[in-house]
């Protein structure tokens, strides 16, 4: 059931970011873009910017990891613990979070004090997210190798063939 959820969020993210067709400063967006943003609203997973959902911007690492953490429906757990965060270049909305996807292996930094949350998410990182939150081990001895993620998401059943290019957009 999780590896479904995966795979509608991964199309979703995809539909939702795609291609957007930009006329004299102003970007438009398809019918269909704008009505998986709102399934992504009402589904609490996405909560835009209080004016639209700029989807003509790229999906961050921060802006990813919590959007999987609310998919997962952790999101009443964040901020419960004092988490520590190691990243020195993490701060503000979404501290707390990243501090918590880091204490329960969902995600790793770029390095030990670096997480680089404003970094565009690519089908490499996604996948491996979601990976961890389906408990495979991406360590050295583990299920699956981090450049092979996409690869092993499609073996186990998660379908990552709806992105068009290495980033999520």
């Amino acid at each position: 059931m999780k590896k479904r959820i995966f795979t509608f969020l991964l199309a979703l993210f995809v539909l939702a970011g795609g291609v957007c067709v930009k006329t004299e400063s102003v970007f438009a967006y398809t019918d269909e873009q704008l009505y998986c943003a709102d399934a992504l609203y009402f589904l609490n997973l996405i909560r835009g910017t209080g004016v639209s959902y700029d989807l003509d911007l790229d999906i961050t690492r921060e802006q990813a990891v919590v959007i999987l953490i609310r998919l997962l429906g952790k999101e009443g757990e964040v901020g419960k613990k004092k988490d520590t965060n190691p990243f020195k270049d993490v701060s503000g909305w979404a501290e707390e979070y990243i501090a918590y996807g880091y204490r329960t292996g969902l995600l790793k930094g770029v390095s030990k004090t670096e997480f680089a949350p404003l970094d565009k998410i690519d089908i490499t990182m996604f996948s491996t997210f979601c990976l961890r939150a389906l408990g495979y081990d991406d360590g050295e001895d583990g299920d699956f190798e981090y450049r092979q993620a996409p690869n092993f998401a499609e073996s186990k059943g998660i379908k990552t063939d709806y992105v068009k290019g290495d980033y999520l957009r």
